[in-house]
């Protein structure tokens, strides 16, 4: 898949260090809500982080392999 492709491509030029993954829903009339992931790149081991929210967003999830 040429997006996966996309993706591992720019995960390998990213630098070492603390990150979030941000996920952000809105309605054009209604709620809006933001959940974040904290994570530290590269892996050094296999890790499935979560984060929930409560309105807009159910649970987050970031599997990371080494």
């Amino acid at each position: 898949d040429p997006k996966l492709d996309a993706v591992d491509t720019l995960l390998a030029a990213l630098p070492a260090g603390n990150y979030k993954l941000v996920v952000e829903a809105a309605r054009e009339v209604g709620g809006r809500e933001v959940v974040s992931v904290p994570f530290t790149w590269p892996a050094t081991k296999a890790q499935q982080l979560r984060a929930a929210g409560s309105s807009e967003l159910g649970e987050i999830t970031l599997d990371l392999k080494p």
